[in-house]
């Protein structure tokens, strides 16, 4: 998020057709991430906490205010899409008040999630569930998901992280299910990043 942003605000006197329909692109696959992410956090993890202990109110709340920036970025993502060249610059900017109120928020949420969230799953769940919620939620994240961590977090340091967790990644796996995911990704999103840069990587995909 935070570097498309960047782009964004480093282009936002001049943005060619070519770059709004990048900025479409990128736009679908991260909305499908975070609505995959909130969902299944939703769903899944608070419903499982809340048998344990009282839902905090960034658990409680987040996540209908996370959606609400999603909708609220489809509509500023449509007008520039609808805008002529030389009408985009206003809509470029609204486009950016919406994203950093979303960014913050989003911000928020995961550090909340890391100071409080974490310690408090490791004081009611054992590890073999934490391990458990951890493999369902892998199961269920979507392409984008799924390569977006690894292309962020790198794939050694997450192969360590899994053996760490007594849950190491074959090879096997890896080349059917893991490999696959991260190529989507950069086909689907770091591709729309790069034409937004100006940058040609087409060769490295």
């Amino acid at each position: 998020h935070s570097t498309l942003l960047s782009i964004v605000k480093g282009k936002r006197n001049s943005f060619s057709d070519a770059q709004v329909k990048a900025l479409q692109k990128w736009w679908k696959g991260h909305h499908e991430h975070m609505q995959n992410h909130i969902t299944n956090e939703a769903k899944i993890t608070n419903s499982l906490i809340k048998e344990r202990f009282q839902l905090p109110e960034f658990m409680r709340k987040d996540q209908s205010l996370i959606i609400e920036h999603l909708q609220q970025i489809d509509l500023n993502v449509d007008v520039v899409k609808h805008e002529s060249p030389a009408d985009r610059i206003p809509a470029i900017r609204e486009l950016l008040l919406s994203w950093h109120i979303y960014g913050k928020d989003v911000e928020r949420h995961f550090k909340a999630w890391e100071q409080q969230g974490i310690s408090l799953m490791r004081a009611y769940f054992s590890p073999d569930e934490i391990q458990a919620i951890t493999n369902r939620l892998s199961k269920l994240g979507s392409r984008i998901e799924t390569g977006a961590i690894v292309h962020y977090v790198g794939q050694s340091r997450l192969r360590v992280a899994m053996s760490k967790q007594h849950n190491p990644i074959s090879s096997l796996s890896w080349n059917l299910i893991i490999q696959p995911r991260i190529d989507y990704y950069k086909k689907n999103m770091l591709l729309h990043l790069d034409i937004m840069l100006g940058v040609d990587r087409s060769e490295e995909l």
